[in-house]
Protein backbone atom coordinates (compact mmCIF):
# COMPACT_ATOMS: atom_id res chain seq x y z
CA UNK A 1 0.00 0.00 0.00
CA UNK A 2 1.18 3.54 -0.79
CA UNK A 3 0.03 7.14 -0.88
CA UNK A 4 0.39 9.73 -2.83
CA UNK A 5 0.92 12.55 -1.43
CA UNK A 6 2.24 11.16 1.82
CA UNK A 7 -1.10 10.62 3.93
CA UNK A 8 0.58 12.66 6.57
CA UNK A 9 0.11 15.68 4.58
CA UNK A 10 -3.10 15.58 3.31
CA UNK A 11 -5.57 18.28 4.89
CA UNK A 12 -9.34 19.25 4.09
CA UNK A 13 -10.23 19.46 0.41
CA UNK A 14 -7.13 17.50 -0.58
CA UNK A 15 -7.53 14.54 -2.79
CA UNK A 16 -5.30 12.07 -2.33
CA UNK A 17 -4.48 8.52 -4.31
CA UNK A 18 -4.09 5.58 -2.21
CA UNK A 19 -2.57 2.11 -4.14
CA UNK A 20 -2.50 -1.08 -2.91
CA UNK A 21 -0.72 -3.59 -4.96
CA UNK A 22 -0.47 -7.46 -4.65
CA UNK A 23 1.08 -10.66 -5.82
CA UNK A 24 -0.87 -14.06 -4.80
CA UNK A 25 1.25 -17.12 -5.99
CA UNK A 26 -1.16 -20.37 -6.86
CA UNK A 27 -4.51 -18.49 -8.11
CA UNK A 28 -5.04 -16.60 -11.11
CA UNK A 29 -6.49 -13.16 -10.96
CA UNK A 30 -10.04 -14.39 -11.45
CA UNK A 31 -9.95 -16.02 -8.34
CA UNK A 32 -8.79 -12.78 -6.52
CA UNK A 33 -11.98 -10.61 -4.75
CA UNK A 34 -12.99 -7.20 -5.73
CA UNK A 35 -11.42 -4.84 -3.13
CA UNK A 36 -13.76 -1.84 -2.41
CA UNK A 37 -13.64 1.01 -0.17
CA UNK A 38 -16.88 3.31 0.00
CA UNK A 39 -17.06 7.02 0.99
CA UNK A 40 -17.36 7.69 4.45
CA UNK A 41 -17.52 10.34 7.29
CA UNK A 42 -14.61 12.86 6.61
CA UNK A 43 -14.10 11.14 2.96
CA UNK A 44 -15.62 10.72 -0.41
CA UNK A 45 -14.52 8.17 -3.06
CA UNK A 46 -13.64 9.68 -6.30
CA UNK A 47 -13.10 6.95 -8.45
CA UNK A 48 -11.14 3.97 -8.53
CA UNK A 49 -8.66 2.40 -11.20
CA UNK A 50 -8.20 -2.02 -11.52
CA UNK A 51 -5.75 -3.45 -13.58
CA UNK A 52 -5.17 -7.65 -13.26
CA UNK A 53 -3.01 -9.79 -14.83
CA UNK A 54 -2.42 -13.41 -14.34
CA UNK A 55 1.38 -14.58 -14.63
CA UNK A 56 1.96 -18.50 -16.04
CA UNK A 57 5.43 -20.50 -14.73
CA UNK A 58 6.97 -23.53 -14.50
CA UNK A 59 5.58 -24.09 -10.96
CA UNK A 60 1.73 -22.84 -11.60
CA UNK A 61 -0.01 -19.46 -11.53
CA UNK A 62 0.72 -15.70 -9.88
CA UNK A 63 -2.04 -13.23 -9.86
CA UNK A 64 -1.26 -9.74 -9.99
CA UNK A 65 -3.57 -6.89 -8.85
CA UNK A 66 -2.90 -3.22 -9.13
CA UNK A 67 -6.12 -0.84 -7.86
CA UNK A 68 -5.90 2.96 -6.57
CA UNK A 69 -8.74 4.95 -5.51
CA UNK A 70 -8.98 8.87 -5.56
CA UNK A 71 -10.08 10.32 -2.20
CA UNK A 72 -11.30 13.62 -1.43
CA UNK A 73 -11.05 14.73 2.11
CA UNK A 74 -13.82 16.35 3.62
CA UNK A 75 -12.75 17.55 7.03
CA UNK A 76 -10.10 19.10 9.57
CA UNK A 77 -10.78 16.73 12.10
CA UNK A 78 -8.55 13.49 11.69
CA UNK A 79 -10.30 11.14 10.00
CA UNK A 80 -9.39 6.82 9.35
CA UNK A 81 -9.83 5.70 5.98
CA UNK A 82 -11.05 2.44 6.55
CA UNK A 83 -8.31 -0.63 6.10
CA UNK A 84 -8.88 -2.59 2.96
CA UNK A 85 -9.56 -6.29 3.42
CA UNK A 86 -7.75 -8.26 1.46
CA UNK A 87 -8.48 -12.33 0.59
CA UNK A 88 -5.82 -14.82 1.26
CA UNK A 89 -6.40 -18.24 -0.85
CA UNK A 90 -5.55 -20.90 1.26
CA UNK A 91 -5.06 -23.70 -1.22
CA UNK A 92 -4.88 -26.60 1.86
CA UNK A 93 -8.64 -25.31 3.34
CA UNK A 94 -10.27 -24.26 -0.17
CA UNK A 95 -11.23 -21.24 1.22
CA UNK A 96 -10.54 -17.63 1.00
CA UNK A 97 -9.24 -16.05 4.53
CA UNK A 98 -10.36 -12.21 4.83
CA UNK A 99 -7.84 -10.28 6.90
CA UNK A 100 -9.21 -6.89 7.78
CA UNK A 101 -8.68 -4.45 10.38
CA UNK A 102 -6.88 -5.65 13.92
CA UNK A 103 -6.16 -9.00 11.78
CA UNK A 104 -9.81 -9.98 12.15
CA UNK A 105 -10.18 -12.78 9.98
CA UNK A 106 -13.17 -14.32 8.85
CA UNK A 107 -13.59 -17.55 6.93
CA UNK A 108 -14.98 -17.74 3.15
CA UNK A 109 -16.00 -20.61 1.50
CA UNK A 110 -14.31 -20.74 -2.43
CA UNK A 111 -17.59 -21.81 -5.21
CA UNK A 112 -16.01 -23.26 -8.28
CA UNK A 113 -15.98 -19.81 -10.01
CA UNK A 114 -13.68 -18.75 -8.04
CA UNK A 115 -15.62 -15.58 -5.87
CA UNK A 116 -16.12 -15.65 -2.11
Amino acid sequence: ESWSPEITSIQNGDTGRRRVILSVAGVTAEDLPELTLRSSDGYRVLSTDVSTETEKTDTGFIAHLDQSWEIYIETDEVTTIDAEPVAVYKEQLDRFIALGDAAEARTMKRDVGGSE
